[in-house]
């Protein structure tokens, strides 16, 4: 059957969703171990929960809200939403109303600890595809940014924003980003990283294709890049490259590389995801491709 339900609130544990459509979804505090596999849905709020699987599906259409999916604390709880794994999820057409400066993505996160996003594609988002920001004391809540990593996604470039993805600086100063690791992604449009390097490995930024880097934006918050592929600008780290990745349509989205791409074999030889956007084994040749696709 094609199953098609409202606004589905999850309170509940131990649950599998599979192969529906949801008007939209939410899990809150008391969920634990719930997953959504195949699921096409309006919207999603990740709050307070543990051990949230998002497998396959799609998230959207959002178009013209003022608010966007979210993975965040609950008001008033010290709980922030923890080991979340978000993998091969299309998130798409989240526009902002006509006229306005709402914040619009297609992801928003305010917190998070042991959140992996990886094999998964963002296309016509407003302002970000993905807009990670403490948000500090608000609402009552603990808010930390912990234990995140970034990897093997494809991103378009957004509607009326600056930037694909930003990991910025908390709603309270200096608010840190401990141990995020932001890898082997392939941006049609550049990313802005300033959020206080915290934890014991800091923000690593590398493997990643961007269509260009500013000097200024180098190191800050004291994030690490290395092994990047930028189309223009200043390179940042000792091995990152300036060259053309020779996308095979990026009109389409379609981000694989083609023959000369300055990206192959440009990626961090000592860490890479084994597989890359689409499952195929990775590194194919002497090292392994800069961004989300292995060229075979």
């Amino acid at each position: 059957a094609k199953v098609t339900v409202g606004e589905v609130v999850v309170k509940g544990s131990y649950i599998e969703f599979r192969g529906m459509r949801f008007g939209g979804w939410s899990t809150t505090a008391e969920a634990r171990g719930i997953t959504f596999r195949a699921i096409s849905s309006a919207n999603m709020f990740i709050w307070s929960s543990q051990d949230i699987k998002v497998i396959g599906g799609d998230i959207g259409p959002g178009q013209g809200l003022d608010f966007d999916s979210q993975i965040t604390t609950t008001v008033g709880s010290q709980q922030p939403p923890t080991n979340i794994l978000i993998d091969g999820v299309r998130f798409h057409d989240w526009w902002r109303p006509a006229g306005t400066d709402f914040h619009t993505e297609c992801l928003q996160a305010g917190s998070g600890v042991n959140v992996t996003i990886r094999n998964s594609r963002f296309e016509r988002c407003a302002t970000h595809d993905i807009f990670i920001r403490s948000w500090g004391q608000t609402n009552g809540g603990a808010h930390p940014i912990r234990n995140w990593v970034i990897e093997n996604n494809v991103f378009g470039a957004t509607l009326d924003g600056f930037f694909a993805m930003q990991l910025t600086e908390g709603a309270d100063a200096q608010q840190p980003c401990e141990d995020a690791l932001i890898r082997n992604n392939s941006f049609l449009q550049d990313i802005h990283v300033s959020c206080p390097a915290g934890g014991t490995r800091g923000i690593r930024v590398e493997s990643n294709i961007q269509p260009s880097m500013k000097a200024f934006a180098c190191g800050l918050g004291g994030s690490k890049w290395n092994y990047n592929v930028y189309g223009s600008g200043t390179p940042c780290g000792a091995r990152d490259r300036i060259g053309n990745p020779r996308f095979a349509n990026p009109a389409a989205l379609d981000l694989r590389l083609s023959k000369g791409s300055a990206a192959i074999d440009r990626g961090n030889p000592k860490s890479f995801p084994a597989r890359d956007y689409v499952g195929q084994k990775r590194p194919f040749g002497r090292a392994p491709d800069a961004g989300a696709y292995e060229k075979r």
